[in-house]
C-alpha cells in the first residue's frame, strides 16, 4: 500500500477476542483496528489470534509493505538574471519501493502539471535529488506551480504520489543605462570646445563592476587625450583611446539606485573644418561584471559590445521595458522596446558659413 491509513480486516467464524501485534509496537484488541497515517515503519508482519466461544484459538498472519513517499524539498537557483532561468532541485525519500522502482518528476503551472517531465530508476537507498535546469516558464498572473513525484515499486503494480507547489523566483537582475547629454552651451561653431556628458544609470538589483563605456565620435568631433584625464575633466579616471574611440572604466556602480546617476564628462573639440551641420555623438556601455567577474546578462537589452541601431533610439530614453523604471525625476516614461537603454545620443547644431550685405548706400 501507499503510506496512509492501514485498514486490517478478519471477518470470519464466531470469533469472540481478537490480538494483534505488529511492526513498530502495534498492539490492538480490536476485531478490524486502523492504523492512521501510516508509513514505512509500519512495514512487516501482522499476527493475529483469535478466541471462540468454545475456548478454540486459531491463528493467522499477513504481509504489509508500505511504501513511502514524503519529505519533498523544492530548491531553486537563478543561472540567468536577464530571463529568471532558474534551476529547481526536486528532493525526496522513497522506501520500499525497491531499487528496480523508478520515479517521475512533473512540473507545470498552477493547476495543471507539466509540461516538463522527468523519469528515471530508483537507485540503493532511500534519499533522491533531481536537478531540472529551467523547467518552466511563468507566464504573467502564474506565480505558482505544481510538483508531483510519482514512484512505482518494482512489479510496477503499485504507484504512490505526493505534489506541492513553489512560488516564482525572483531573479536579481543587471540593468545598466545612459544618458548621454551636452553641458556647454551652444551656439555652437567649427572650432568649439564642447563638454558632453554621460550619465551612468545602474537600474539593477546585482552591482556592477568594471564596466566599459566608449563614446563613439563623428569625424566631426575631435577628442585629444590630454583634455581627459581626471585632473581635467573631475572624473575619477581618465578617458583612454581603444579600438580607435574614447574609452572609460567604472570600477564599481552600486545597485539600487535607479535615479542616481554617476556623470562622466568628456571634453571634445568640433572640427574646425566641420561642414556638417547636425553633428550626433553617442555613448554606450561596452560591458561589464558581476562581483564574481561573470560578463552582465542585461536584463532588458545584450550588452555585447555592439552598437546599438540609431535609428530606433529614443534620445534620453531611460525607461526599462521589463520592469518599468521610471525615468529621471521620478515622472514615467514609457518605453519603446527597441530602444536599447545602454546607448544613447546627444545632436548639437553647428552655425557654418557668413552672411554678406550688398549694396550702394550703407
Amino acid at each position: 500500500i501507499c503510506a496512509g491509513d492501514l485498514n486490517l480486516f478478519e471477518n470470519g467464524g464466531d470469533a469472540i477476542s481478537w490480538n494483534w501485534s505488529g511492526p513498530n509496537g502495534f498492539v490492538s484488541s480490536d476485531q478490524n483496528p486502523v492504523i492512521s497515517n501510516a508509513d514505512h515503519l509500519n512495514s512487516g508482519t501482522y499476527n493475529l489470534t483469535v478466541s471462540s466461544n468454545n475456548g478454540c484459538t486459531s491463528t493467522a498472519s499477513v504481509d504489509v509493505i508500505v511504501r513511502e513517499l514524503n519529505n519533498i524539498t523544492l530548491t531553486q537557483e537563478c543561472i540567468s538574471t536577464a530571463s529568471d532561468a532558474y534551476t529547481l532541485e526536486v528532493c525526496f525519500d522513497a522506501y520500499n519501493v525497491g531499487v528496480c522502482g523508478s520515479f517521475d518528476v512533473q512540473v507545470g503551472l498552477f493547476g495543471s502539471f507539466g509540461p516538463f517531465d522527468y523519469s528515471d530508476y530508483l537507485v540503493a537507498g532511500n534519499s533522491y535529488c533531481i536537478t531540472l535546469n529551467d523547467p518552466i516558464f511563468f507566464d504573467s498572473g502564474n506565480e505558482e506551480a505544481n510538483v508531483l513525484v510519482t514512484v512505482t515499486d518494482c512489479d510496477s503494480n503499485l504507484s504512490c504520489s505526493v505534489n506541492d507547489t513553489y512560488d516564482e523566483i525572483n531573479c536579481p537582475n543587471a540593468d545598466l543605462a545612459l544618458i548621454k547629454t551636452i553641458s556647454t552651451p551652444g551656439p555652437y561653431y567649427p572650432g568649439d570646445d564642447v563638454t558632453f556628458s554621460v550619465n551612468l544609470y545602474n537600474q539593477g538589483d546585482i552591482d556592477a563592476y568594471n564596466i566599459e563605456i566608449t563614446d563613439i565620435l563623428p569625424s566631426a568631433l575631435l577628442f585629444d587625450p590630454a583634455d581627459n584625464t581626471a585632473v581635467i575633466t573631475g572624473n575619477d579616471e581618465d578617458w583612454t583611446i581603444v579600438n580607435g574611440m574614447p574609452n572609460y572604466l567604472v570600477d564599481f556602480m552600486a545597485a539600487g539606485a535607479p535615479l542616481s546617476p554617476l556623470v562622466i564628462t568628456i571634453n571634445l573639440q568640433i572640427d574646425p573644418n566641420a561642414t556638417d551641420i547636425n553633428i550626433v555623438n553617442n555613448a554606450n556601455v561596452l560591458s561589464a561584471e558581476d562581483i564574481n567577474g561573470t560578463p552582465f546578462d542585461d536584463e532588458d537589452s545584450a550588452i555585447d559590445g555592439t552598437q546599438a541601431d540609431v535609428s530606433t533610439e529614443i534620445d534620453d530614453e531611460l525607461a526599462d521595458d521589463s520592469s518599468g523604471m521610471n525615468g529621471p525625476g521620478g515622472f514615467p516614461i514609457v518605453d519603446d522596446p527597441v530602444d536599447v537603454d545602454h546607448f544613447d545620443f546627444e545632436s548639437i547644431f553647428i552655425c557654418i558659413g557668413t552672411v554678406s550685405i550688398v549694396g550702394d548706400n550703407l
